[in-house]
């Protein structure tokens, strides 16, 4: 699975819906078993930021 890209509108940037929306995302995807069968690689730069942020993350994201 890759990451491609993430985006909150303008408007709403600065309030955390970013960290949400890819926290959720990538629950989801542990959730749905992607880490054990697939790998789950990011190539947004955001999205590799986060992980980079995020111990909980940076084990199982490529």
């Amino acid at each position: 699975m890759y990451l491609t890209h993430s985006e909150v509108p303008v408007a709403l940037r600065g309030n955390g819906i970013g960290k949400i929306l890819i926290e959720k995302t990538l629950e989801k995807l542990v959730e749905e078993g992607y880490e054990q069968e697939y790998k789950i690689i990011a190539k947004c730069p955001f999205i590799k930021y986060f992980i980079e942020k995020n111990e909980k993350w940076s084990e199982i994201i490529h």
